[in-house]
């Protein structure tokens, strides 16, 4: 009886702090990747835009430069 008791809090505990870790975002950034064709290479060429998708700050780190 006082494994089932043990069991069912271990359990519920869980429950509650993994519902508790959802509320925050998931992702702070998003990625799109545009593809054109170029004249000049005579190919596509593709254009990757990254971009925040929170307002939380105005100076973001990527790759080894910031944007």
């Amino acid at each position: 009886m006082k494994t089932k008791i043990i069991m069912s809090f271990l359990l519920a505990t869980l429950c509650v702090s993994v519902s508790a870790s959802t509320n925050e975002p998931k992702y702070h950034s998003a990625l799109t990747v545009k593809t054109g064709f170029s004249e000049d290479r005579d190919k596509p060429v593709e254009v990757y835009y990254w971009y925040p998708t929170t307002n939380e700050k105005n100076n973001f780190s990527f790759g080894r430069g910031n944007i």
